[in-house]
């Protein structure tokens, strides 16, 4: 099952590198990365509408060296209601919608070079804790999985070098919402590339994660399918559906429920303080840790950073306001602010009505804080010791002159 678009009848290429109006013009977003002289274009999501859905909806990631396209993607998804009124049954495929972070794969100069949606060599990573890219955990992942049609592991010997491949790269150490125990990579689409035109291809024959055998490719079943969604019958672990339409291309997402909401609580920051602070605010830590008890650990050092800053903060509260040990702007940095906040509060609404600031109200005052500013305090003396630390490795010169 195949398609084939040719991106040029949509957009000059060449122009659009050098033409910052025409590329904005046709909602465009043009990207150079110069060390590899080559370029990805993706849409602005702001310009897609129902008239270029169908054409500005397939630069996704397109990655280009200005005189042909070295690597195409799955398109920007439709609407599920308008594509089961609009398609017909038998044009149509359903997919696992794979979670997981995408990675191309093409061939240029000589070598097999990888991308992510926005990045040419996949040197970026999500989480900027982790000692990992995004290529690093490709490539790992790419030598531990099994290819189903060669029965072997995955070598790049197999791979067209006139195509690009497009994966799902699923590895514990990029964990989205499910936890992964291995390494792997799914292969979702290959391109067979000619200049301007892509030709997609299924690749259901190379998935190891089936599609329930319960739905076959009738839209009746879609509907079955999304009747089931609604229902809550899937476990979290299977984010969704795609709904692939073999005749021009068009691919619907239908999300799994249960998946959404576990993914509510994990978050989209890449700090996991960050999230730790959030769902403390909304009474979600013993939930989220149902899902992902290995980060109790953690989560206990978060909670008794948090104590030991609330109480310290109290504590110099009191010293500054209550008993008038020191001024202000003798305490540490990173109190201050709350302190004076604290004290501007008393003045404007607690003193008018003779009440008082109490550990209580400093608690309730630190749970109301964005978790941003959480992290900024609490973080502060962390980053003053590294700070320390480099400036006592740092080397000095003794001038004997």
């Amino acid at each position: 099952m195949s398609t084939t678009f040719d991106y040029s009848s949509y957009l000059d290429f060449p122009k659009a590198i050098i033409d910052k109006e025409y590329a904005e013009e046709k909602g465009v977003i043009v990207k150079h990365f110069k060390h590899y002289n080559l370029y990805i274009m993706k849409y602005n999501k702001d310009k897609l509408n129902n008239e270029n859905f169908n054409t500005l909806g397939k630069f996704r990631s397109i990655v280009t060296d200005g005189t042909k396209i070295l690597s195409s993607s799955p398109a920007k998804s439709g609407n599920l209601n308008h594509f089961i009124a609009c398609v017909k049954s038998d044009d149509c495929v359903i997919e696992n919608f794979f979670e997981g972070t995408m990675i191309n794969l093409f061939y240029h100069n000589d070598d097999w070079e990888l991308a992510t949606k926005g990045s040419i060599g996949a040197k970026n990573k999500f989480f900027q804790d982790s000692p990992h890219t995004f290529r690093y955990l490709f490539l790992d992942a790419f030598n531990k999985t099994y290819n189903p049609v060669t029965k072997e592991m995955w070598k790049l010997e197999d791979l067209d070098k006139t195509c690009s491949y497009t994966f799902i790269l699923q590895h514990p150490e990029n964990q989205i919402v499910v936890p992964f125990k291995e390494p792997e990579c799914c292969l979702i689409r290959k391109y067979k590339l000619n200049e301007w035109t892509a030709t997609e291809y299924l690749t259901p024959e190379y998935h190891n994660q089936l599609v329930p055998c319960v739905y076959d490719d009738k839209i009746q079943n879609i509907i079955k399918l999304q009747e089931d969604f609604e229902k809550k019958v899937f476990k979290y672990d299977i984010k969704g559906f795609m709904v692939y339409d073999t005749v021009n291309g068009v691919r619907v997402k239908y999300r799994n429920p249960n998946y959404e909401y576990v993914a509510r609580l994990k978050g989209n920051n890449p700090k996991l303080q960050y999230q730790y602070y959030l769902l403390k605010q909304n009474s979600k830590i013993s939930e989220y840790l149902y899902y992902y008890p290995n980060d109790r650990k953690v989560f206990d050092k978060y909670r008794k950073d948090l104590y030991d800053y609330t109480n310290q903060l109290w504590y110099n509260y009191h010293e500054c306001y209550i008993k008038h040990e020191k001024p202000l702007k003798e305490f540490p940095y990173e109190y201050r602010n709350h302190m004076f906040f604290l004290h501007q509060d008393f003045l404007n609404n607690l003193k008018p009505n003779n009440k008082y600031h109490s550990l209580s109200t400093v608690i309730k005052y630190i749970n109301s804080l964005h978790p941003s500013r959480l992290m900024y305090s609490i973080n502060y003396h962390y980053r003053q010791q590294q700070i320390d630390e480099k400036k006592s490795k740092a080397p000095s010169f003794i001038d004997n002159a």
